[in-house]
């Protein structure tokens, strides 16, 4: 989703527009679009993981997520991989478990 794309245009790069945030489980917000301040939590009811690479986003309005804000220091944190049950997964690597998911 991006509000400065339509859905025929975002069909026409060969992607899918998201029509359904009730199955999302992992949002990754790569711009500082306004709009995207007015989502939170409450609209994606199975997100687990929030990946916001400008510090954009408050970390209040992502309730029990993981929120991992890029360009700010913050104490890395341990996670468990859903598909390889490996125990202690760093954020760095949370990130590309995300994206390969």
């Amino acid at each position: 989703m991006d509000p400065h794309y339509s859905d025929e245009e975002i069909i026409s790069l060969g992607l899918s527009p998201c029509a359904d945030f009730g199955s999302v489980e992992a949002v990754i917000l790569h711009t500082d679009h306004p709009e995207f301040l007015g989502y939170s939590a409450a609209d994606f009811p199975r997100l687990t993981c929030v990946v916001d690479g400008g510090n954009f986003l408050d970390s209040k309005d992502w309730g029990a997520a993981t929120l991992i804000s890029l360009g700010k220091p913050q104490e890395l944190k341990s996670f468990q991989c859903a598909r390889t049950k490996r125990p202690q997964l760093q954020a760095h690597e949370a990130i590309l478990v995300l994206i390969l998911r």
